[in-house]
């Protein structure tokens, strides 16, 4: 087996004070802003309610009995049953029945997928002059060595040693790469499809598997340009918008919501919460909507790390929330020598961290950005 060289990369990689994504924990300042942006455009109102109840819901629970700071722990709580009272304070509901309150809490988690696609995708165009360069020069030296564009681009990630997986939401990865490749004739392959990224998705919106032994690029947590709605027979039907062809999506509400008479009116970002993940791994015979692209991504996760040689964590904070697949997932680095952790002012404490998660791989610190 050759060798390999695995990066995880997390929110810190698309993260700038000033002109990037936001961290976790500034979310709700983003969302504020953007329901101010959108407040009096008459096609955006069920997309403005849906952020505007999330960042209601977000708010109790940042002063209430059960504490959230994030929209992941928030989410935790809802589906946890910790947060009742206030999904039916919001709804002015008085006393809300059994169905009722399931609804409330499905509805909560549908409207901040939306805000939060909503969200990042409006900031897209402005953030990627910044975080675009980023990405490029980590795609060149890190996925193609700078071998030298005289290759084709599907030649060179043939013989790239690379893997990427990511749990970030944003597409900066995916426009940066085709921002770097130069041949033109790129654009006619599908971007997440096998022979590029290899993320495990058909330009149909199937499910596909990864392809082994190549560089492939996992989102760990979905991403916003993915939906899943369906149709007028129930079935589920995926929307993927390749980016190899990208373009800005418009916010309106019609890209979120349908009025179809099917189950319910949302088409559903394909974002991913890490209490979502944790049950569809632990339960594999459920119904949630993602549970075949959620089980492909991190099942070819588990497989990478176990053959990684080398395995680079950038950017990513090791969040209480959401670390404990991580973890054990690094727990199977069998054949790894190396793990580089690159997150400036944060090595120390995650070095101290893995240590007492029993991670034996040696550990290397490298705090200069990304």
């Amino acid at each position: 087996m050759k060798d390999s060289r695995v990066y995880i990369l997390g929110a810190g990689c698309s993260y700038d004070q000033n002109t990037g994504y936001p961290l976790a924990s500034g979310f709700i300042q983003s969302l504020t802003a953007f329901a101010t942006k959108i407040s009096a455009d008459p096609q955006k109102q069920r997309t403005l309610k849906a952020v505007q109840d999330t960042i209601d819901l977000l708010t109790r629970c940042q002063s209430g009995a059960f504490y959230a700071s994030t929209v992941d722990q928030m989410i935790n709580l809802v589906l946890k049953h910790q947060c009742d009272g206030d999904l039916a304070a919001i709804a002015n509901v008085n006393n809300p029945s059994t169905s009722q309150i399931d609804h409330l809490r499905m509805e909560a988690v549908r409207k901040a997928k939306v805000a939060t696609a909503a969200c990042f995708l409006d900031m897209e165009q402005g953030v990627r002059n910044r975080l675009i360069p980023r990405y490029r020069n980590f795609i060149e030296h890190k996925i193609f060595h700078n071998s030298g564009q005289s290759e084709s681009t599907l030649s060179r990630l043939r013989k790239s040693d690379a893997r990427v997986l990511t749990f970030n939401y944003d597409r900066m990865f995916e426009l940066a790469f085709f921002a770097t490749a130069a041949d033109s004739f790129l654009q006619n392959y599908y971007a997440y499809g096998t022979e590029v990224l290899n993320s495990g998705l058909e330009v149909t919106g199937e499910i596909a598997g990864v392809a082994a032994d190549r560089f492939c690029f996992i989102k760990l947590h979905g991403s916003i340009g993915f939906l899943c709605n369906e149709d007028a027979f129930g079935q589920r039907v995926y929307q993927i918008t390749d980016a190899a062809k990208w373009s800005p999506i418009p916010i309106l509400d019609a890209h979120f919501f349908s009025d179809q008479p099917t189950r319910h009116a949302f088409r559903d970002p394909m974002i991913v919460f890490p209490f979502e993940k944790d049950f569809v791994r632990k339960n594999p015979g459920n119904k949630f909507d993602f549970r075949a692209y959620i089980n492909t991504a991190w099942d070819h996760a588990a497989k990478v790390i176990q053959e990684a040689t080398e395995i680079w964590v950038i950017g990513y904070s090791f969040d209480p929330t959401d670390c404990k697949y991580l973890i054990d997932l690094l727990r199977e680095a069998r054949n790894c020598g190396s793990l580089v952790i690159q997150n400036p002012n944060e090595c120390d404490h995650i070095e101290q961290l893995l240590i007492h998660d029993g991670i034996k791989i040696p550990l290397k610190k490298n705090p200069s950005p990304f």
